[in-house]
């Protein structure tokens, strides 16, 4: 493998578990409340933009990369979390585990091969920048609603 192929390998990698952490912090400094707030038609609330944001990944990375069409069970989907049911940033964080985890398991060839991926025709690399590009505007509008959200917030607190 190249060197410079290695890297644009790394560095993708990278950037997905860098968007999750973003993603996650976000999260962490709003209440239950906020996850399913929704300050204005045309903007989800929280928690649907990130559970489109870790099917999409699962689609495109899980389904389309790897071929696996199924991997709830091993996420512990229906566990008791956090907010109850199966918390959204476990969720997050074991699908970004599972893409790692395929990621990483590639040859450097299979980085060019083609799939398919909802009627699509592209290569490994094309599946993993589509879910970069996804994860990178759940982050911008899941900093937006929290950001509204605190600010509703403080404003509910001025008297």
């Amino acid at each position: 493998m190249s060197a410079g192929a290695a890297l644009i390998q790394h560095s993708l990698a990278w950037v997905l578990e860098d968007l999750h952490a973003h993603i996650a912090e976000s999260v962490l400094q709003v209440d239950e409340r906020a996850l399913r707030w929704q300050p204005v038609p045309g903007i989800g609330p929280v928690a649907d933009l990130i559970e489109h944001a870790v099917a999409v990944e699962r689609q495109w990375i899980a389904g389309g990369v790897a071929g696996v069409s199924s991997f709830e069970a091993d996420c512990g989907a229906g566990e008791e979390t956090l907010f109850g049911g199966s918390h959204l940033l476990h969720q997050l964080g074991c699908t970004g585990q599972i893409s790692q985890t395929i990621l990483a398991s590639l040859s450097p060839s299979e980085w060019t091969s083609e799939r398919v991926v909802a009627g699509d025709a592209t290569t490994v690399a094309g599946c993993v920048v589509h879910v970069l590009v996804e994860l990178a505007r759940t982050m911008g509008q899941v900093q937006l609603v929290c950001q509204l959200w605190q600010a509703s917030r403080t404003k509910e607190a001025v008297p």
